[in-house]
């Protein structure tokens, strides 16, 4: 069976096909469709609603099964951003790392001059589901760094949303980019366990431990255990999956 990944990207079209390997399902990529994809907006309110709106909008177009996912950087000292906003954030890759690393410098300095800063640095009422690690708690407040990458992936046939399947991986952000490997904000983000970036860690570490990593593992048992729920179109010998 074959599953369009809907996105430009190559790094994530490398990924989906190397974790999804194993499920007997061939990924193809836009170059492969022999289409252009067209630009739907992505005006959802959460990565769940983004990703489910980019996957049946394009298994439409390409009356294919597809996968689509929408992720982001959410950074607990900025409440969440830029969350679904990370890759409009700036125009570069560049930019948008240096805007996150100035807007935690700012708010650093903020609290570093308030006379009435939490005295528990692990507790953020703007972001109450944040898993708190002992780490988080012997911060202070100017030293709190934490991150997550969170990824959701959809799986659409052209008559609706299938299931969507969500992966997080928690982190810090460095103090200056690091490392030539991975994309977006890949060179500041260093996960748990680690003491170098994804972009210093590489591909063979990142695809395991990634949120992306995550959300296609869900999807690759999803895939596994359903492999028998597929029917073929015989007009147009398409191959969808069903519920």
């Amino acid at each position: 069976m074959k599953i369009l990944a809907a996105t430009n990207n190559k790094h994530k079209v490398g990924e989906f096909r190397n974790i999804l390997k194993d499920t007997g399902v061939q990924i193809i990529s836009q170059e492969e469709l022999g289409r252009e994809l067209p630009d739907i907006p992505e005006d959802g309110e959460t990565f769940e609603e983004n990703a489910e709106i980019k996957a049946l909008g394009f298994a439409k177009f390409a009356d294919l099964t597809v996968i689509a996912d929408d992720s982001g950087l959410e950074i607990k000292a900025l409440n969440g951003a830029p969350g679904i906003y990370s890759a409009r954030y700036a125009e570069t890759n560049e930019k948008r790392i240096g805007r996150v690393l100035k807007e935690l410098e700012e708010v650093n300095r903020r609290i570093g001059e308030s006379e009435n800063r939490s005295s528990n640095p692990g507790i953020n009422n703007e972001f109450p589901n944040w898993r708190l690690t002992t780490d988080d708690l012997r911060l202070t407040p100017r030293e709190d760094r934490a991150a997550r990458f969170v990824c959701v992936i959809a799986l659409a046939n052209p008559e609706k949303v299938i299931m969507t399947f969500r992966g997080e991986v928690y982190g810090r952000i460095g103090y200056e980019p690091k490392g030539s490997g991975g994309f977006g904000y890949d060179p500041v983000f260093i996960p748990d366990g680690y003491d170098k970036t994804f972009a210093e860690l590489g591909s063979d570490i990142k695809d395991k431990i990634s949120h992306r990593a995550n959300a296609l593992k869900k999807l690759n048992e999803y895939l596994i255990r359903r492999s028998s729920k597929v029917r073929k179109c015989e007009s147009s010998k398409v191959v969808y999956l069903k519920t």
